[in-house]
């Protein structure tokens, strides 16, 4: 009788090993991390110095980066100075006149800068978009974490004025999610 205790505990022993059990409970790991948009710009002025009325002048290029951390579109607008008023200050397609200036917004690469009428800057903040702001070859659509964009911009400088003061104008860059 001893032995066939000891042999039905052990089969009991040997089956019970090779048996798992489920467990009762299981987690999920929830990671997340909250938006955050920002943009710079280098370098942070455009200084002309002095020019003829009427001309038109273009700027060097500017980096423009995403530095939050999620994909940005970038939008554009500007203000008039003390004695100049944008001539597309709420409509784009307008022309530089008395004391009214014009400035253009292209993302693009090093090259030939194409400007059109969709890359007015307005004084009312605009999208960029693969035709505002863009001649098709960059935009600033869609701007991954870190990643840069080139921009630069014209100048449409008053036909005639009643001030001869250097005039400063404040162009605004401002970053949304994509």
């Amino acid at each position: 009788m001893r032995r066939l205790l000891t042999l039905i505990t052990a089969m009991c022993v040997i089956g019970f090993a090779g048996v798992s059990f489920a467990d009762s409970t299981a987690n999920i790991s929830i990671t997340v991390q909250i938006q955050s948009l920002g943009v710079s710009v280098t370098p942070t002025s455009w200084v002309i110095g002095a020019v003829s009325t009427g001309s038109s002048q273009n700027s060097g290029s500017f980096s423009v980066t995403n530095t939050g951390n999620v994909a940005e579109d970038f939008q554009l607008n500007t203000g008039n100075s003390d004695n100049w008023n944008n001539a597309n200050a709420t409509a784009q397609g307008n022309s530089a006149s008395v004391n009214l200036f014009t400035l253009g917004g292209l993302f693009d690469t090093e090259g030939t800068h194409n400007f059109a009428a969709n890359d007015d800057v307005t004084n009312s903040t605009l999208t960029a978009s693969g035709t505002t702001f863009s001649d098709g070859d960059a935009t600033g659509v869609n701007v991954g974490v870190g990643a840069s964009r080139l921009l630069w911009l014209r100048l449409g400088v008053p036909t005639a004025g009643s001030n001869t003061n250097a005039q400063t104008i404040t162009t605004t860059i401002t970053a949304i999610a994509h």
